[in-house]
């Protein structure tokens, strides 16, 4: 399984709920450094909240993580974040789907560098 990154400890319990293995981050875009050294060689699901800040966050740790993980996703739950959604019935089966279904590290690292440009 890979590991889950979230915003906040909130998200990150959620997904530990569900059985994953997850790192959460102090807010959109903290702990980057950290978060790079723990997660080098390791397949990275990034769960973005349902926000701009939140998309904006996601795809630059993407971009940062791109050349130092074989696999980074990012999913973003049909909530405002993660434990809005497991509380409103999420399964793992429901958030194992998004990940399947969202595109590999290449659409990131494209998408993360069209973020960069627009900040």
């Amino acid at each position: 399984d890979p590991v889950m990154v979230c915003e906040g400890p909130s998200d990150t319990a959620a997904m530990m709920q569900l059985g994953y293995s997850a790192l959460g981050r102090p807010s959109c875009t903290g702990g980057t450094n950290i978060l790079k050294a723990m997660l080098a060689g390791k397949e990275v699901v990034i769960v973005s909240d349902a926000d701009s800040p939140g998309r904006r966050g996601a795809g630059r740790l993407a971009a940062e993580l791109v050349t130092l993980c074989p696999s980074v996703k990012i999913i973003e739950p049909p909530a405002k974040d993660m434990r809005e959604w497991l509380n409103e019935g999420a399964t793992r089966d429901a958030v194992q789907f998004l990940v399947n279904e969202a595109k590999g590290k290449e659409r990131h690292a494209k998408q993360a560098q069209q973020v960069q440009r627009q900040s």
